[in-house]
């Protein structure tokens, strides 16, 4: 029998596309030339412009279907947070990157943008994440957006470490607060 949280996490995924397509399509500020811009275009404008790209990142020109058991995905260590990268680029995904990731009491992401919206689906823990200058707490089970060229910061305030889905662009460029690309290793 599925726990509230997996039903939750189930349903969503069933949806994500079309609501991330969606987020994706609008995350770019809107212009007068945006109205004879096909969709498709709209929503793959972050992968026309080089500086909103992550270095050494191709994404493919089509998807390729595939399975990646978790168990065989190596864990990176990023200021005490653990992350998995389950789908990037590299993995064959030309839309999205899915990240795993765990965050230890007392820890925190550090404070960084991306050039496409960023999506934590936390399914334990709990915590704040400052996105600009908000502050919003949260307790799993929870979904946090954090917009497209916003700094953010997510911080465990709980007992237990906070466990986390992370969704973003593929190749979508990420920058720390000083505004330098940061050049993460689990996206290769």
């Amino acid at each position: 029998m599925l726990n509230r949280t997996q039903t939750t996490f189930e349903s969503f995924i069933k949806i994500s596309p079309l609501l991330l397509l969606s987020a994706c399509a609008h995350s770019q500020p809107a212009t007068a030339s945006d109205a004879a811009e096909p969709l498709s275009a709209k929503r793959d404008s972050h992968l026309r412009h080089p500086a909103s790209l992550a270095p050494e990142c191709s994404a493919p020109q089509h998807s390729k279907a595939g399975v990646t058991p978790h168990q065989s995905v190596r864990t990176f260590m990023n200021q005490g947070n653990e992350i998995q990268a389950l789908v990037t680029a590299s993995t064959g995904s030309q839309q999205f990157e899915v990240w795993h990731s765990r965050v230890a009491p007392g820890g925190s992401t550090p404070p960084h943008t991306h050039s496409t919206d960023e999506v934590f689906i936390v399914l334990s823990g709990e915590g704040e994440v400052r996105v600009g200058a908000q502050i919003y707490p949260f307790k799993a089970p929870a979904t946090i957006v954090a917009p497209a060229h916003t700094e953010h910061q997510l911080t465990n305030t709980g007992s237990i470490p906070t466990e986390q889905y992370v969704i973003v662009g593929a190749c979508s460029a990420i920058h720390d607060h000083e505004g330098q690309i940061m050049d993460l290793p689990w996206r290769k």
